[in-house]
């Protein structure tokens, strides 16, 4: 897993990556009652190949969704917790082991 920081004095972050053949995931930390929007945007040719799911844990051991399959999610956090996004290929993407690369951009407010 890659900790999403945010720099001091910013309220968002953007990474730069790539998936082959599995999913990756980035976690944060963050208050309830915060907004956030995740944005994720495929580079070059591999639009339509990626999506994330953001997950809220709320003190469990596993995250419930809150976004599946998305490509941008706006919403108020349920808890003050940790969060995870998995940056996943589709099913052609695993199935031809493409290598795909994108931008995840996580902003709170």
């Amino acid at each position: 897993d890659q900790i999403i920081q945010f720099k001091r004095g910013h309220n968002a972050a953007v990474m730069v990556g790539e998936v082959k053949g599995y999913n990756k995931t980035y976690v944060f930390h963050a208050r309830q009652g915060q907004k956030v929007t995740v944005t994720l945007t495929p580079i070059g040719s591999d639009k339509g190949q990626l999506t994330f799911s953001l997950y809220a844990y709320c003190g469990a051991e596993f995250g419930e969704p809150l976004a599946s399959e998305s490509l941008r999610w706006s919403g108020v956090l349920p808890c003050t917790d940790r969060y995870s996004i998995d940056v996943s290929p589709n099913q052609n993407g695993i199935k031809n082991n493409y290598r795909l690369k994108y931008t995840l951009k996580v902003k709170i407010q």
